[in-house]
């Protein structure tokens, strides 16, 4: 099902058919190739447990699906196989941005731009960009 070793060979970035301003992710192979979608908010949970490995929340809105998977019951693989694809592409877009840019933000404590109440916000990522098992 998975063939190709970089979960970028999976996606591409693409105009939302539905908004001039924003953008969306076409799955371009796969079993859910053609489906265009976007996401919304998205957040690193903290662990409940020192043994467990943070997850992250997300949702996202579908925009099109094509008509060759539109009634489609895939089986409960599937389905999980899909959650991965989705996590392992929002990894993905996460990891190339931070890789474009390292930024540094500068933000004031007290609204005021005082450089001596301010604090530096650097945020790095580790990623892994492969593919989901399945």
């Amino acid at each position: 099902m998975w063939e190709k070793n970089d979960i970028s060979d999976y996606y591409r970035l693409v105009q939302d058919p539905g908004d001039d301003v924003e953008g969306a992710i076409e799955i371009t192979s796969g079993p859910f190739s053609g489906l265009i979608y976007k996401y919304g908010d998205f957040k690193f949970k903290k662990p409940e447990s020192e043994d467990e490995q943070p997850t992250v929340e997300y949702h996202f809105e579908v925009i099109h699906i094509p008509e060759e998977i539109r009634d489609v019951e895939y089986p409960s693989e599937m389905k999980e196989s899909f959650d991965q694809l989705m996590v392992g592409v929002l990894m993905d877009m996460v990891q190339k941005d931070a890789q474009r840019e390292v930024r540094v933000d500068y933000d004031s404590t007290d609204g005021e731009g005082d450089i001596d109440e301010s604090f530096e916000r650097r945020v790095f990522y580790k990623i892994d960009n492969s593919v989901p098992e399945g």
